[in-house]
């Protein structure tokens, strides 16, 4: 059970990263050879991690988990 609740975790933020991460790539600003990749890196994974635990999939997933 605690098992899934995990790869569920990692799912949903690997794709939420992946979206961040080609929406900073794409943009004009920051995604020109002018800022850094680590620049970028950091970005991406501040946000992932942001929206992650504020969108409410982490305890809804949780909630779920703890019911069955």
């Amino acid at each position: 059970m605690m098992n899934s609740l995990i790869e569920t975790w990692f799912i949903t933020l690997a794709l939420i990263l992946a979206r961040v991460s080609a929406f900073l790539a794409m943009s004009p600003v920051l995604g020109g050879r002018a800022v850094p990749k680590l620049v970028k890196l950091s970005l991406a994974l501040a946000l992932s991690g942001f929206w992650f635990t504020s969108s409410g999939a982490a305890q809804a997933q949780t909630i779920i988990a703890l019911n069955q």
